[in-house]
């Protein structure tokens, strides 16, 4: 996993905030221990940063923060985007002249957001994500989230009206870690973690700080305004569902041998990496299955 976050505030003295993202960078140190990046455009007080955990290439040219070809768009990412190296064989063929710095799967997508627009490039990717992208030329942030919400992502404004900064991050100690941090709780959600042991998105157990909901994005123009505006759904399950059962697989058989069919898919397309991999699993019957899997796609011995 790799750690994203970032602010962006009406608060104009620089040097305080560039310790206040170096800050919040810190708190995420575990989340990305390969790498450190920043970025800023310091004529609006927004500043973003990345902790990165190398899995596809490992080199410089998959740094981030990364800025697309264009120079448009500014990219903080965590997660990974299985069926990158397809979509970057349709970018080829839209545009052969593309001068790849790497083969990242960041920089895939930030191509297919500069071409496609984000909602249009998210529904072609297959993956888990969380991510920042910040447009230099609207001076706009949209905040993203995958299909099931497999990678956290948190965000609201904190601070009084000279201070007022809207923050964001892949957890909520690089948010809380901001100097002006309004630590106030969220009475409503402190009653459903003492009921029922856990909080339901979008809240959090601070006031004014969110969860963004799976397959949603969040668009901000502005800090004018104290409301903060609505996220919408890139994706929804529920009509995926109904999709799929425009055509049910009616026959047992074949119904079993689809499964197995998707669940090898699924596999080998996470099983690449320009690192060694592992698995973790608990030993009862689905994660046998999936070892066994495993082993027969890439031809190793799983210890």
């Amino acid at each position: 996993m790799c750690g994203i976050a970032g602010l962006w505030s009406n608060f104009c003295e620089n040097i305080q905030l560039e310790e206040d993202i170096k800050n919040m960078a810190s708190n995420l140190n575990h989340r990305g221990p390969d790498n450190e990046g920043f970025w800023t455009d310091q004529k609006v007080n927004f500043y973003l940063t990345h902790k990165r955990l190398s899995i596809l290439d490992i080199s410089t040219a998959g740094s981030q923060p990364m800025i697309s070809h264009n120079e448009r768009y500014v990219i903080s990412f965590n997660g990974e985007i299985y069926n990158n190296f397809d979509l970057r064989n349709e970018l080829e063929k839209i545009n052969n002249s593309i001068k790849w710095r790497g083969h990242s799967d960041t920089e895939i997508l930030l191509e297919l957001i500069s071409y496609f627009g984000i909602e249009k490039a998210l529904l072609k990717c297959t993956g888990m994500f969380a991510l920042a992208l910040w447009d230099r030329n609207e001076k706009c942030l949209k905040l993203a989230r995958d299909r099931m919400g497999e990678k956290p992502l948190y965000y609201g404004l904190s601070g009084g009206d000279r201070s007022q900064t809207f923050l964001f991050g892949s957890e909520l100690s690089a948010i809380t870690s901001w100097r002006f941090f309004d630590n106030n709780i969220n009475p409503n959600a402190l009653f459903q973690l003492l009921n029922y042991q856990a909080i339901s998105a979008p809240a959090t157990i601070f006031k004014g700080i969110h969860q963004l909901l799976p397959g949603h994005i969040l668009t901000l123009k502005n800090l004018k305004s104290k409301d903060l505006p609505e996220s919408r759904p890139w994706w929804d399950l529920k009509s995926s569902i109904e999709k799929s059962l425009n055509d049910p697989i009616k026959d047992e058989e074949c119904a079993i041998s689809a499964t197995e069919s998707i669940l090898k898919n699924a596999i080998k397309m996470q099983s690449i990496a320009d690192v060694p991999l592992g698995t973790f699993l608990s030993g009862g019957i689905d994660s046998s299955l999936i070892t066994a899997l495993l082993q027969s796609e890439s031809n190793t011995q799983i210890k």
